[in-house]
């Protein structure tokens, strides 16, 4: 679906997604990071958590699904993003964190298996609660290898299992009866 873009590398070290797997967001839609706002309020630390690729764009006309450089806007879109404010009141360090993601679907029972997405959500939570010995971080991550198959290459498929390996069985069968039989 085009409209659910799967991001594959992410933004920033954050604890959130640091080795995260790919993660799919259907439907989402962009956060916008005013990185600015770090230099005006204390404190404040701002990370972008994922980006889509390159050749993504946020379409303003969802009817027209056509890039169009004077309306839409062109990618990398910022999908996920946190924020963490840390303030002193005197006898206390106050942390206050806050993880914002486009839509909500990737957490929905529908598409939590998908990909990264329960582990992202998990993350987040935990990172939120901050207790940052909560944040499980995988060492061994799967790779991400995808089975394209070409028209061809599934004929190939299925001459070779439906075909070659049959008949290499009777012919076998058929050799081993002939022996019999010679003896």
């Amino acid at each position: 679906d085009v409209t659910s873009p799967i991001v594959r590398t992410y933004s920033s070290g954050h604890p959130v997604v640091r080795r995260l797997a790919p993660t799919y967001f259907p439907a989402v839609q962009s956060v916008h990071v005013d990185e600015s706002a770090q230099d005006r309020v204390p404190g404040l630390t701002l990370s972008r958590l994922a980006d889509t690729s390159e050749t993504s764009y946020l379409e303003t006309e969802p009817l027209e699904a056509v890039f169009d450089p004077d309306d839409d806007e062109a990618g990398p879109i910022t999908v996920a993003a946190a924020a963490e404010q840390t303030r002193n009141d005197g006898e206390h360090i106050l942390r206050t964190r806050v993880v914002v993601v486009g839509d909500v679907d990737f957490a929905s029972d529908t598409f939590l298996g998908e990909a990264g997405n329960a582990t992202l959500l998990l993350r987040a939570v935990g990172w939120l609660t901050l207790d940052d010995d909560l944040l499980a971080l995988s060492p061994n991550l799967p790779a991400d290898r995808p089975l394209r198959l070409t028209d061809a290459r599934i004929a190939y498929a299925r001459l070779l299992t439906a075909g070659a390996v049959p008949l290499t069985f009777v012919l076998a069968g058929l050799l081993v009866w002939a022996a019999r039989r010679s003896r």
